[in-house]
């Protein structure tokens, strides 16, 4: 039988968000953090960067997220050649691929004690950024997605 873990805390509550995109063939992942609300503009700010990172034509695959489908988002999205889009239906992370790399991801930030926020932020982004090195490790979850 399991155990509830206990994890020492500082009482205050903040949370940091994140983008992800991973190239399905290569198991290249890019990310941005974010400290406040997801929204479309800081959803736009980071298609610019996977534009930026992604030569030639780019399916974006993503759920119905409120900055996924808002008027600026598919007004940016329809001012670029090169996006294409996908919507998952809903209530359907088991076909992001996107969620198993989350998932992974958490695994090693969670029921940890950090003593300020800059801490949790900077672990949170060094778990990504071995992922973005891990190619082999991202393209796993891409075949895992497929069973």
């Amino acid at each position: 039988m399991g155990k509830q873990p206990l994890v020492k805390t500082t009482g205050r509550r903040k949370n940091l968000k994140a983008y992800g995109v991973i190239d399905y063939f290569s198991g290249r992942f890019v990310f941005q953090t974010e400290e406040n609300k997801l929204n479309s503009k800081t959803y736009i700010s980071f298609l610019k960067k996977v534009l930026n990172r992604f030569p030639g034509k780019i399916i974006l695959v993503h759920d119905g997220a409120p900055y996924h489908k808002s008027k600026e988002t598919k007004e940016f999205m329809n001012s670029q050649e090169r996006l294409e889009t996908i919507r998952l239906p809903s209530y359907s992370p088991e076909f992001n691929i996107i969620e198993y790399l989350w998932k992974k991801a958490k695994a090693r930030t969670h029921n940890k004690y950090f003593p300020d926020f800059q801490s949790l932020k900077k672990h949170v982004c060094s778990v990504l950024r071995s992922l973005q090195k891990n190619i082999s490790e991202v393209l796993i979850l891409c075949t895992s997605y497929e069973d």
